[in-house]
């Protein structure tokens, strides 16, 4: 196991840019979005991982939640509808948690250009 302290960069490390994601049209209720990903670290026997990612405005079609995730949002912002209809909104500098296993209806993350003039979330949930 990997026994250093990583620093993680928004944008990735310097010099490595964010990788494209390949994704499946069938995964989201929104024209499909653009999203990047860098993983700093992965450790597939215990479990944990940490990186950064970016995406485009998109809404997500969601079963039950695949694994624990823990977010800080950097830009932009999100909202996290569960089956009871209760929303999880989070800007830039939030962070929150969910849970293996919980049934959201769905998400919508919101790209920095989605933020009214005072940084608030535009429209809907985000």
């Amino acid at each position: 196991m990997l026994k250093q302290v990583i620093r993680l960069d928004g944008n990735g490390p310097a010099g490595i840019a964010l990788q494209p994601l390949d994704l499946d049209p069938a995964d989201f209720q929104s024209p499909l979005p653009r999203q990047n990903v860098h993983e700093y670290f992965a450790d597939e026997e215990a479990g944990p991982s940490a990186g950064v990612w970016d995406t485009t405005t998109m809404q997500r079609a969601f079963g039950p939640y695949p694994g624990d995730e823990f977010i800080l949002v950097l830009e932009g912002s999100f909202a996290m509808v569960d089956g009871q209809g209760g929303a999880v909104t989070a800007k830039a500098g939030d962070s929150v948690c969910f849970r293996n296993g919980i049934r959201p209806a769905g998400s919508r993350m919101c790209d920095r250009t989605d933020r009214g003039q005072h940084g608030e979330p535009a429209g809907g949930l985000c």
